[in-house]
């Protein structure tokens, strides 16, 4: 009879109570490229929301699909680049911000990497608004300000 009631017990504990299935936890996983990564995990790869060290020092924070960093996450370089907005396929795609070791930055749309589509740069000596293709300034307005940040020479700046 006590047989019985630790087998309904068992039984009605594991139902309320699943061990985790191994294909979808949370992990601590070195990948082949040498990096580690700390987060959700689907089959022993990154999947949802996660951390990636690379062997270079980068580290990424922010979604993963299918072990490729998707949807919104930051990643910043061991030489002081910070990005911090959209991922598709593991590439910088759609909109974000790039803040760079000079304390410049960009503001604006990403494709493959590369600046692409209406954009913002601001340098320490001025700034260009405007579309940009293929990483290079295409439409829009350049400024640089003279000697002393003098801005007077910019429209609406």
């Amino acid at each position: 009879m006590g047989n019985n009631i630790f087998n309904t017990l068992s039984d009605h504990y594991i139902s309320q109570n699943p061990l985790p299935d191994p294909s979808e936890s949370h992990q601590r996983i070195r990948l082949p490229d040498g990096s580690i990564y700390k987060g959700e995990t689907l089959n022993n790869e990154p999947q949802g929301q996660g951390i990636r060290h690379y062997p270079d020092g980068s580290r990424y924070e922010g979604g993963f699909n299918e072990g490729k960093r998707e949807g919104i996450g930051s990643q910043l370089w061991k030489d002081g680049r910070k990005y911090e907005g959209e991922w598709r396929n593991d590439k910088i795609e759609g909109k974000g911000k790039m803040d760079y070791p000079d304390y410049s930055y960009y503001r604006g749309e990403w494709r493959e990497n590369k600046k692409e589509g209406e954009g913002y740069q601001e340098w320490w000596d001025g700034f260009y608004q405007g579309s940009w293709k293929n990483d290079k300034q295409n439409i829009g307005m350049n400024c640089l300000f003279g000697g002393g940040g003098d801005s007077s020479q910019c429209p609406g700046y």
